[in-house]
């Protein structure tokens, strides 16, 4: 009996049910006119004009290709790879934008919608082809893109570039000898520098990127440290300079000198098909520079190999201010030095090796100054000679004194050749990178 009760308000509960499903949609408040498809503005539009507005921006935004662009590569993709379903799309939208007319006294909002996307196997192959991006999720990106026909480039989606992702290539530390001026700001404009496949870096676009004052020394004191870091890697050295000093940190051959305003750079480029990280920091009094990188196709090594030692020359300066027959040592000589450097390249579970020359340097010596009474034994000057003179150079024992100096080996040369104390200027010599003197300069 009371199952009985219940029976008419459970038929009427049904035929609630069933009159809120078969309604038609054309009973449904229709809020199509507020909203938007791919941020195109429907307004109170029929179906027929939402296509023809869609498919005429979509035939605007094909004009240009997509540009994917990541931190370690850029690709295009053509814009015909992309497809958009217009029937579905505006389905959709409109399917979204009605409202139920049991729901009636729910106020209408904006219906916003991307338009349906779909891309070629070809996109894929394009994407694959890019080693740290991440296929999957870079073509959602693009849909995405594409779907509210955005412009500019998509963002890919990529492995990150951060020394616990990458592992480290090379790295040097050295003691900070120099004035140190500035190094700090040189420092931070290097840390964290990216240097994709392909690129160049170039160690005087970074200085200008430092806006506080920095000495030359410290200047050429990080590039050469950077490029030791450089050298045991597979970055090729594109220019470098030597400061043709004997510098106090580093090896001979590992040295660089830069000057922006001779134009003197140190710049290497990435020929790799991997990404390299950059990274400079300060220590307690020393700067360390280290690179990263993915697992590399070879392995590199430093080979300094140093040529014969070049003796110095001897350069006697005559001066009244010395007994007869005394002599004094003004500066000591030291020898000069020839350096090939190497990079020796080893492949990577392999045993093939290539060396390749880098550089070629010569640090020339540094002359022994003598200086040398002009008296004669008698306690009095010879005739027309009472200045200090510089006598000429001499080479190392068993080689000719050099047919350019000042002094001269002819007794009967008269004495007005010399000149006085106060013009005296040493001889510059110049040598090539074989050490071989080849312009000494006595004026």
């Amino acid at each position: 009996m009371k199952l009985k009760k219940w029976i008419p308000f459970l038929l009427m509960f049904a035929a609630v049910f069933l009159i809120a499903n078969q309604v038609p949609s054309v009973l449904a408040k229709d809020d199509s006119g507020n909203g938007t498809i791919a941020g195109i503005e429907i307004g109170k539009q029929k179906k027929s004009e939402m296509k023809s507005h869609i498919a005429s921006e979509i035939v605007k935004w094909k004009e240009k290709d997509v540009e994917v662009e990541g931190t370690t590569a850029k690709v295009t993709i053509p814009s015909d790879l992309i497809h958009f379903d217009i029937d579905k799309t505006v389905e959709h939208y409109i399917s979204a934008s009605s409202t139920p007319w049991y729901n009636f006294w729910r106020k209408g909002k904006k219906t916003q919608v991307p338009i349906e996307v779909t891309v070629d196997e070809q996109v894929y192959e394009l994407l694959g082809e890019i080693p740290y991006f991440y296929v999957d999720e870079t073509v959602e990106a693009i849909r995405e893109h594409a779907g509210f026909l955005r412009d500019g480039a998509v963002q890919a989606k990529e492995i990150p570039l951060t020394q616990e992702d990458m592992g480290r290539i090379s790295f040097e530390i050295q003691e900070v000898v120099v004035d140190g001026h500035g190094i700090s700001q040189i420092v931070d404009v290097l840390n964290e520098t990216t240097i994709l496949s392909g690129e160049t870096f170039s160690f005087l676009e970074q200085l200008r990127e430092v806006k506080s004052f920095f000495s030359d020394e410290t200047a050429n004191f990080v590039a050469s440290t950077l490029y030791s870091a450089v050298l045991q890697s597979e970055l090729e050295i594109q220019e470098r300079h030597s400061q043709n000093v004997l510098p106090a940190y580093l090896q001979p051959g590992i040295e660089v000198k830069v000057n922006d305003r001779r134009k003197q750079d140190f710049s290497f480029v990435n020929r790799t098909n991997r990404p390299f990280l950059l990274t400079a920091s300060l220590q307690e009094g020393r700067l360390k520079v280290e690179l990263y990188s993915f697992k590399p196709a070879y392995e590199a090594a430093v080979d300094v190999r140093q040529g014969e030692a070049i003796k110095p020359r001897t350069i006697y300066r005559l001066t009244p201010s010395l007994a007869a027959g005394q002599e004094r040592l003004l500066a000591q000589g030291e020898d000069g030095l020839s350096v090939k450097v190497y990079k020796k390249l080893t492949e990577t579970g392999s045993p093939y090796e290539e060396d390749i020359l880098i550089s070629q340097d010569f640090y020339p010596p540094k002359n022994k100054v003598v200086l040398v009474s002009s008296l004669e034994p008698s306690g009095t000057p010879p005739e027309g000679n009472s200045s200090s003179t510089e006598t000429p150079s001499t080479q190392p024992d068993g080689e000719e004194d050099d047919p350019h100096s000042n002094r001269s080996n002819n007794p009967n040369d008269q004495p007005s050749e010399h000149e006085n104390e106060d013009e005296l200027t040493d001889i510059e010599e110049i040598y090539d990178k074989g050490g071989n003197l080849i312009k000494p300069d006595a004026n």
